[in-house]
């Protein structure tokens, strides 16, 4: 069986620092490009709120949670995913808008797998996110400016800003995921392993006799009365 794993990313590290700093850069970036369009509720609701609250929120937690609990950055990270499909939505070239939902719905789908652990790597996440970033930092808005820079509007310009910080700052993010491995005991292994048995009782010693004393030697008797008579009488016999 294969161990479980655990993703995680350490506050000390350089990597979720720098993302939370571009997260940071890409709310203010968002703000102030759609700063004066507070009449449209909508607008404001799904173009200022939603973007800046997702962006704060995703760079709190990844500091403050990413280590124990990687897995809550997917609610800010799913309010970020609506945001650009809000944007999406009202594109007039319908083959652009479906593609962009797919990649949407593509990105909702291997992030939350990658920080549920289901899909057991995280580099799915560094080419979902770096790839689209060079695509558009190197080629794409290069070419724009060239071609028909000066018809640029700061609305425009202020929101791919803000999208090239929040692609670079998921890239970090994914390159910082560390990975936690923890061994599963099987239950076979569990089942069969029983309490040592007490070690057995050494056996009592057997008592050895004791050892008999000597008899004691019988005292000299003294000569009674009716010895000393016989004595006395072979003495005068004697005489």
């Amino acid at each position: 069986m294969n161990p479980k794993i655990k993703f995680y990313v350490s506050k000390t590290s350089f990597w979720p620092q720098a993302a939370a700093v571009l997260l940071g850069l890409a709310a203010i970036f968002q703000f102030v490009g759609c700063w004066g369009r507070w009449n449209d509720r909508f607008f404001a609701l799904t173009q200022m709120v939603l973007p800046v609250a997702a962006f704060l929120l995703y760079a709190m937690l990844l500091m403050l949670l990413g280590k124990s609990a990687l897995w809550l950055t997917s609610l800010p990270f799913l309010a970020g995913i609506a945001f650009y499909a809000f944007q999406l939505w009202p594109e007039e070239a319908l083959l652009i808008r479906m593609v962009g939902l797919a990649v949407c719905a593509v990105a909702a789908v291997l992030y939350l797998a990658t920080v549920f652990t289901l899909i057991r790597t995280k580099w799915l996440l560094v080419v979902l996110f770096a790839v689209p970033f060079l695509y558009r930092a190197f080629y794409r808005d290069v070419l724009i400016l060239q071609t028909n820079g000066d018809q640029v509007s700061f609305f425009d310009g202020m929101c791919e800003v803000s999208f090239l910080c929040v692609l670079l700052a998921m890239t970090f993010a994914s390159i910082g995921m560390r990975k936690l491995v923890k061994e599963k005991k099987s239950k076979g292994k569990e089942s069969t392993d029983t309490p040592s048995a007490a070690p057995a009782a050494a056996p009592a010693p057997i008592p050895t006799p004791a050892p008999v004393p000597p008899p004691a030697e019988a005292a000299p008797q003294e000569p009674g009365p009716a010895e000393e008579d016989r004595e006395e009488a072979e003495i005068g016999i004697e005489y």
